[in-house]
């Protein structure tokens, strides 16, 4: 099992964290923990994921699209 923290930050938009979540859950990771905020309009996050290793390179993939 692999555990992978991802951070992001970008302009505050409405289903981020529920697209976030769906792509997590689609690559059979599980969500650990995590630290959200709202920062002068922005939101920005850090998610700790635990992810089987074969599964991990292409939740990464995926994660590094969310636009």
């Amino acid at each position: 099992m692999n555990h992978i923290v991802i951070s992001f930050i970008g302009p505050d938009r409405k289903g981020l964290v529920d697209n976030i979540s769906n792509i997590i859950k689609q690559h059979k990771g599980n969500w650990q923990t995590s630290s959200m905020h709202h920062l002068s309009g922005y939101f920005a996050g850090v998610i700790e994921i635990a992810i089987e290793a074969n599964d991990s390179i292409a939740l990464v993939d995926a994660l590094n699209n969310v636009n």
